[in-house]
């Protein structure tokens, strides 16, 4: 009879150290499934730099309009609550996991030429070319009180000062670079994708009279078209007539790259601003602008909006009207526009826009 009873109570006593090795086997599961998967932002948060996960094939979840519209109101607790929807939509097609986090280096620092440092402010904002980045300048020369609220100035002006005396982050060393990306608040303004690059057509290549068109129709059109100018023996820089339909086939090549600087206007988001690398704080949109713009002016820059008014665009070209949208979208076959959209895939399901197709 002990014997046996000597049998059961081992037996028992294996069994309770099954239960027990499942148990912490699960601990470990749950552990490394919470490490892995993308924590709220911190004040030092890691900078991811693989390269590979940033196309991952998933949903877009969130449309165009889907966090409001411009004329809603909404305050600080609404903008929070929009905001949670947009960083979690970029890391979810970011797919940010803290096993493949590795340090920043020079190269990746050097590709930041986007990136403004606004130190007074312990501020970083990456432009966007087409995306209100004229009224962003000239608001943060404002701020830093280096231009008049009320003054008069050109838009090529505007770029010309900052870029004097705005440094960009490509120009600190590493270890400032990274001090500063850890630090700092962070924000970006986006757009949707094909309403940025009409406005890039209307006022780069479009437009016939207009100084800044012909300087960059004498520079980029050639390259557009796929005209060797030494080939056909042309010393001068000519203008061509790119068409929208020319200039849609131009950005979905596969080949084509954009090296040169003035290409910025149709440079990806993705591209300018490492958005899967650089953990922003704030996503802002033009189709929400005005909210987004006195968001950050206030719990950013610690600054009375009231006192800083969003500044009239300087230079319109109404590309967001939806019929001139649907005006330039209607020449564009089908094929033409799934190469564009592989192209720009980041920037409409990263930023929770609604794909062209």
């Amino acid at each position: 009879m002990a014997s046996v009873l000597g049998l059961r109570r081992s037996t028992v006593i294996r069994l309770l150290l099954v239960l027990l090795a499942i148990f912490a086997s699960t601990l470990v599961f749950t552990s490394i499934f919470i490490v892995g998967t993308v924590q709220p932002e911190t004040d030092h948060p890691q900078y991811n730099l693989n390269a590979n996960q940033l196309r991952k094939e998933l949903p877009v979840h969130l449309a165009a309009n889907s966090d409001m519209s411009e004329s809603e109101s909404c305050d600080d607790k609404c903008q929070e609550r929009v905001q949670a929807g947009r960083l979690s939509q970029l890391s979810r097609v970011c797919g940010n996991d803290s096993s493949t986090v590795r340090t920043v280096d020079k190269k990746f620092i050097g590709s930041l030429n986007h990136i403004l440092v606004l130190d007074e402010f312990k501020v970083l904002f990456c432009y966007v070319p087409k995306v209100a980045c004229t009224n962003w300048k000239r608001a943060l020369l404002v701020l830093l009180g280096l231009l008049d609220q009320n003054e008069t100035i050109s838009h090529n002006d505007i770029h010309g000062y900052a870029r004097v005396k705005i440094p960009t982050l490509n120009k600190f060393d590493t270890s400032a670079a990274a001090s500063r990306l850890n630090d700092y608040k962070k924000f970006v303004f986006v757009r949707e994708p094909m309403t940025r690059l009409i406005s890039a057509y209307r006022d780069k290549l479009e437009k016939t009279k207009n100084r800044d068109s012909m300087h960059f129709r004498e520079n980029y059109s050639a390259k557009v078209l796929g005209i060797d100018l030494s080939k056909i023996g042309v010393k001068h820089r000519p203008e061509f007539n790119a068409t929208f339909y020319d200039f849609i086939s131009y950005l979905g090549n596969p080949k084509t790259r954009f090296d040169n600087w003035g290409e910025e206007h149709w440079r990806t988001v993705e591209d300018l601003c490492k958005p899967c690398q650089v953990q922003y704080d704030f996503i802002g949109r033009v189709e929400t602008l005005e909210r987004d713009y006195e968001y950050v002016i206030k719990n950013i820059f610690r600054y009375d909006p009231s006192r800083l008014r969003i500044h009239g665009s300087t230079n319109p070209t109404n590309s967001s009207r939806q019929s001139l949208v649907e005006e330039y979208l209607a020449e564009i076959p089908a094929k033409r526009m799934m190469a564009l959209y592989e192209k720009f895939k980041f920037d409409f399901d990263g930023f929770g826009y609604r794909s062209p197709l």
